[in-house]
Formats: C-alpha cells, sequence, structure tokens
C-alpha cells in the first residue's frame, strides 16, 4: 500500500512541476487524437531526462517517422511518438497501481491492532496468526525501534467451555461416525472416523472394537461374520490439558459379496495391511496380485488451473516496446507498398512523357490527381513523396535536385534508379528516356509479381499459428475424454 502511495505522489510531483514544460508545442496538438494529452508535458521532460536517444538512434527513429509521415513536420512527430511513449508507460503504472489499491481496499479486513495494544486471538481450532508490527520503545527520551512479527496462537479451553464442547461433539460424533449407513443399527457400510471436531479445537483419537470389525481408515471387515454383532468404538476428546472419552455402539451386519465386491474387498483390505505394516518405510508397496488376480494400477491426475501474475511495470514496458514496435512494422509495410505502387507510377510517367508533357508537368499532373482522390485512412506513401516532390519544385528547388531528393527519400534501389533517370533528363534531353522508361516498367511489373507471390506466402505463413491452435484444441478435445474413461 505504502509503495502505491508513494507512486502516486511521484507522478503528482512531477506533474505539477513539468505541468509548463512545452506547454505552447503541448497546446497545439489535438486532444481527440491524443487522449494521454495531460501526461504529456511531464513525459516530454522525463524522455530528455532520461529515456533520450544517442544521436544516431534519433537520426533512424527520424528517418522512420519521416517515411510514414511524409508531408508532416518531423520534429513534431518525433516528440509526439516520444511523448506517448513515457505516457503510455505512466498510464499503465497509474492503472495498475488503482487497481491494485482497490483489490487492496475492498479485500483488507480489520486491523488487527486493535486500540490499547491488543490483538484479536484466533477463535477454538483455527491457527495461529502472525502480526507484523513496528515497535518504539521510549528509552529515556531515546526511541528504539524495530519491526516485530507477534505469533498469537488460537483461545484455549477452560473447563467449564470443554465440557460445554465435549457435549456438542458427542452430539457430533454419533451422526458423523455413520456415514452413509443409516442407523448405528444397521452398519453395512464403512463408517466415518473423523480426526477433529469442527469449529473447535477438539482433536478425536478412536479406540476401535477387539474383534476387528473395523479398520483405521472406517472400512469394515466383515469377511467371515455370519451373524450381525454389536460392537463398541471409543473416542478420545481431546484439546491442551482437558479429554474426555465418549463410547458409540455398533451394529455390523453381515455381508453377501459378489465375486467382484469380494476382490475389491480383498484388495482393500490387501492395501490397508501393507499401508499399516510400512508405516517406518518411505514409499507404499501396492499389491501387484489378488488371489489369482493380477492388478493393475493408473494413478488419476486431477486438474491443473496455471495462473498467470501480470504486472503493472512489465505491461507498462511492454506497451512502450509494442510502440516501437508498431513504428518498425509501420516502416516494412510502407516499403512494401511502395514497391507494389512503382510500376504503376512508372507507366504513368512514360505515358505522359509519351503525350509530349514536360517531366515538372508530369509531376504535377500525377500529384494533382492523387490528391484529389486521396484516402486519408489508406495512404499511398509513394505518391505523397511524389506530393512532397512536386511541393519542392513549386518553391523553386532545382529540378535535378527536387528528383534526387525523391531517390534519397525512397531509400530503395528501383526508385533511387528510377530517380537518376529522371535527373538525366533534366541534363540530357528527352533521348532514349522513353525506351529505357518503358524497359523499366515491365520489369517493374515482373518484380511487383514477384513481390506479390512472397507477400501472399508470407500471409499464409502468418496462418500456420492459428490453425496449429486450432489442432491443438481438437486434439485436446477428443483426447481429455478419452483419457477420462481409463
Amino acid at each position: 500500500m505504502v509503495i502505491i502511495f508513494c507512486i502516486y505522489v511521484v507522478v503528482l510531483i512531477l506533474f505539477i512541476f513539468f505541468h509548463s514544460y512545452e506547454k505552447e508545442f503541448v497546446s497545439k496538438l489535438d486532444k481527440k487524437k491524443h487522449p494521454l494529452i495531460l501526461l504529456y508535458p511531464m513525459s516530454l521532460a522525463i524522455s530528455k531526462l532520461i529515456f533520450h536517444y544517442t544521436m544516431e538512434q534519433e537520426a533512424k527513429k527520424k528517418e522512420e517517422l519521416r517515411a510514414i509521415y511524409v508531408s508532416e513536420d518531423i520534429q513534431v512527430k518525433y516528440k509526439v511518438f516520444q511523448a506517448q511513449k513515457v505516457a503510455v508507460f505512466i498510464a499503465a503504472i497509474l492503472v495498475s497501481s488503482t487497481i491494485a489499491l482497490l483489490i487492496g481496499l475492498t479485500s483488507a479486513e480489520e486491523s488487527n491492532l486493535q486500540e490499547g495494544g491488543t490483538i484479536e486471538r484466533p477463535g477454538y481450532g483455527e491457527s495461529s496468526k502472525s502480526v507484523d508490527v513496528h515497535v518504539a520503545i521510549d528509552d529515556e527520551g531515546e526511541y528504539v525501534e524495530k519491526d516485530l512479527t507477534v505469533t498469537v496462537d488460537a483461545m484455549q479451553y477452560t473447563a467449564e467451555a470443554f465440557e460445554d464442547a465435549v457435549s456438542k461433539a458427542t452430539q457430533y460424533l454419533d451422526h458423523a461416525i455413520l456415514g452413509s449407513n443409516t442407523s448405528s443399527e444397521e452398519i453395512c457400510h464403512p463408517v466415518s472416523l473423523v480426526k477433529k471436531i469442527p469449529n473447535s479445537a477438539i482433536k478425536v483419537k478412536w479406540t476401535l472394537d477387539e474383534e476387528g470389525l473395523i479398520n483405521t481408515d472406517g472400512t469394515l471387515n466383515r469377511e467371515g461374520l455370519e451373524t450381525e454383532q454389536m460392537i463398541s468404538v471409543e473416542a478420545l476428546l481431546k484439546s491442551g490439558n482437558y479429554e474426555a472419552r465418549h463410547t458409540i455402539y455398533l451394529n455390523i451386519l453381515p455381508r453377501e459379496l459378489t465375486k467382484e465386491q469380494s476382490i475389491l474387498y480383498e484388495l482393500e483390505n490387501e492395501i490397508a495391511k501393507n499401508n499399516l505394516e510400512s508405516l517406518t518405510d518411505k514409499s507404499l508397496q501396492l499389491p501387484d496380485q489378488i488371489e489369482d488376480s493380477k492388478v493393475y494400477f493408473q494413478e488419476r491426475l486431477g486438474n491443473s488451473q496455471v495462473s498467470f501474475l501480470i504486472f503493472g511495470v512489465v505491461v507498462a514496458l511492454l506497451l512502450s516496446f509494442l510502440l516501437e514496435q508498431r513504428l518498425a512494422r509501420q516502416k516494412e509495410e510502407r516499403d512494401i507498398q511502395i514497391m507494389l505502387d512503382y510500376p504503376e507510377l512508372v507507366n504513368k510517367v512514360t505515358l505522359l512523357l509519351g503525350a509530349g508533357m514536360t517531366m515538372k508537368r508530369v509531376w504535377e499532373k500525377i500529384a494533382m490527381e492523387y490528391l484529389e482522390k486521396r484516402d486519408i485512412s489508406q495512404k499511398r506513401y509513394a505518391y505523397e513523396e511524389v506530393v512532397a516532390t512536386w511541393s519542392e519544385l513549386s518553391n523553386g528547388v532545382n529540378e535535378v535536385k527536387a528528383y534526387e531528393n525523391f531517390g534519397r527519400r525512397m531509400k530503395l534501389l528501383k526508385y533511387m534508379k528510377f530517380s537518376s533517370m529522371l535527373s538525366q533528363n533534366v541534363t540530357k534531353g528527352m533521348e532514349g528516356l522513353l525506351h529505357s522508361l518503358e524497359s523499366e516498367a515491365m520489369d517493374a511489373f515482373e518484380d511487383r509479381k514477384e513481390l506479390a507471390k512472397q507477400v501472399g506466402e508470407k500471409a499464409s505463413t502468418k496462418l500456420l499459428g492459428p490453425m496449429m491452435l486450432l489442432l491443438g484444441i481438437v486434439l485436446m478435445m477428443i483426447l481429455i475424454p478419452a483419457a477420462m474413461t481409463f
């Protein structure tokens, strides 16, 4: 609980101290797109102080962001990315701490240490309890402090309380010993020899009949019993220094056994006999043969339950890591997309140049057509770069430099070759360019087919995981019922 409050205090102090950090930058962000915007000032400060990248890492991260957000301010995107990563971490810590606090409050019991320095003792028959306390001793003005663990034993009976408890216990034993039998006058099923009286501190020790008709585990030994027989068993009830005795009379009925019952009865007796004879051994040897019958044993396995504890810090680190992975995955998807769009882009440039347009006019037309049809949710990164290049051309950037920048931003060999061809067109003219572009377009379509095949194979490979999971579930549905029948 103290750790949780410390987390709250630390976060609150950081929030108050850094609430104005990068205020102008944060105020320009859209609150709908950034639900954790309140944490951004603090997150940016923490990111700068603790989670900052090296210059090389920062440059690499900005390149990835530049590839995804083509026409946007990369410095802004970089700051937002850093703020999001730390804000998600802080939010996850706060949520997990709040859940832990609520669980602690809802499950918390009344304080063990009462006013006046008393601790309530566990009731009769309950286990002793340990209470952690902090002790401060005033030694003539000097305090001696120490953390101690106080062990509190359960309540013990007084003589009068023990008599009352014995009276209730004997009534309980008279009924409990019958087990599945209907009456003490008709005992034909195993009896229940309880070892402890529920909700009390009384333990029970049994003295069985001299005839040996009842075994220590409560099973009956009626083999050879031809007539019903009345026997007595004695229960010694004890708690601390107090004890009492109680005698119970049982009428054992004879038993006619089928062959199957006789074998099972003999097996039970043999196991009980082996158990008594090997109490000092480390293991119990089960019989492998009863009379002329072989015996085989197979353990019945219970259901095992696996519980997972997910800690808030682990979740927070995982979420921050996933943000990094998402950016890398977007960059990979972007590269695949621009390679798929490459043949179409080359073909458009070839057709428009063949129609007599200048290169600058071709670039403008492709950019304008894309902007008219652009869907924000499904951006085509190759055409976003075309728009960015057209923006450079419109702002007076030299054509050769603009096309070279286009190729450098793409960072793919095909596009760099394409931008080189366009640059040569500016410096050397149109001679041979159309032929080169037509050849490049044909090669690009072949490459696109191969890339599409690879993407399809990759998608089918991803389906193997769910398919294997379904196969495992089907096998479990078949094998578990089959195994339970043994």
